[in-house]
């Protein structure tokens, strides 16, 4: 008796259908893996998971950089609602949220309430050589063609001051005060939308003001 030998059956080609859902698969991976990969270089943490929140912000002595601002000390942001922005034209995504600091002094212009500190930092968070960050600040905002004025901040006693209150983590940094001075909401790095849930805080504050 001759024994059969075992059939070997053909594969069947790939269906279009089959093959559409491997490259679907594909390309969710990559995506995940290119959103974790920004949120670790990009990524901002919850404004209301941040360490300093409801402490007074303690020591300010700003001098102009750009624009023409007036200099400012903590008592002069007493009464307003302020944004302030720790960025430097080194930083990836201090560079990618400037225009949208620059759209929110404008949303705001109207409101004599609110006011938008930008300081340009140089990478080490010491405004020791004033021209070359003056240099590097001006040259980037007329690459942007943005309208923002700017400050430094000399000797980095306000970074370090803003240091020792939030334990500073890394550029951009942005801090939401209250018109008593008082940190309400804190934003670490950036990420794109971040800027709406600025904007829906400053909105909130400048509406206690009016009460």
């Amino acid at each position: 008796m001759t024994r059969s030998q075992p059939t070997v059956r053909p594969r069947r080609p790939p269906t279009a259908m089959s093959r559409l859902a491997t490259i679907m698969v594909l390309v969710a991976i990559l995506a995940g893996l290119w959103v974790v990969g920004w949120l670790l270089i990009w990524g901002v943490k919850p404004w209301f998971q941040q360490r300093g929140i409801g402490k007074p912000c303690t020591f300010m002595e700003l001098k102009p950089l750009s624009g023409s601002p007036p200099a400012l000390s903590l008592a002069d942001l007493q009464g307003h609602v302020t944004l302030l922005n720790f960025w430097g034209t080194w930083c990836p995504p201090c560079r990618a949220e400037l225009p949208h600091m620059a759209e929110l002094r404008q949303r705001f212009a109207g409101q004599r309430a609110f006011r938008l500190v930008a300081i340009s930092y140089p990478p080490d968070g010491r405004a020791a050589d004033r021209q070359s960050v003056l240099d590097d600040t001006t040259g980037l905002l007329k690459q942007l063609n943005l309208v923002l004025p700017t400050y430094y901040d000399p000797g980095g006693r306000t970074f370090d001051a803003v240091d020792a209150t939030i334990g500073f983590e890394g550029f951009p940094t942005t801090l939401l005060l209250d018109r008593q001075g008082v940190i309400r909401a804190i934003w670490v790095g950036y990420e794109p939308g971040v800027e709406t849930e600025m904007e829906r805080r400053v909105a909130e504050l400048l509406g206690e003001a009016e009460k």
